[in-house]
């Protein structure tokens, strides 16, 4: 991906955050948040491991990117999206396992998750 279309990503981001979040532009609450909390966690994920600027908040672990938890949600707060790392985080991304979308793997107490190489060629074909 280029740095461009990179740059383009965040600023799409910003466009849809509010609906992500399940908010109107007044900042009152839409009903719709839940619709979206799995996307909201996949979204931080991917611009975690494919936007530069976030790479301080991955590792790499054998050929893969990883991110835990916590960085996860600093890299959601960055791009302003509701994250809540202590319980929804670990079951969203339990899920995800399940699905097959990501692979999840825990190193001195810390939860990391990056995609699957199917989800990411599916991802990246999507983008």
């Amino acid at each position: 991906m280029t740095y461009k279309a990179k740059n383009s990503l965040i600023v799409r981001l910003h466009e849809i955050v509010l609906l992500l979040n399940g908010e109107h532009r007044g900042g009152k609450r839409a009903t719709l948040a839940s619709d979206f909390r799995t996307t909201r966690y996949v979204i931080a994920l991917l611009a975690a491991i494919m936007i530069e600027i976030f790479s301080e908040h991955t590792i790499r672990i054998g050929t893969e990117t990883f991110c835990n938890l916590y960085r996860l949600e600093k890299v959601a707060n960055r791009l302003h999206l509701r994250f809540n790392r202590t319980r929804i985080a670990e079951k969203i991304f339990e899920q995800l396992e399940q699905k097959g979308e990501v692979k999840k793997l825990v190193k001195d107490n810390k939860t990391f998750v990056t995609f699957t190489k199917k989800r990411e060629r599916k991802l990246l074909k999507e983008a």
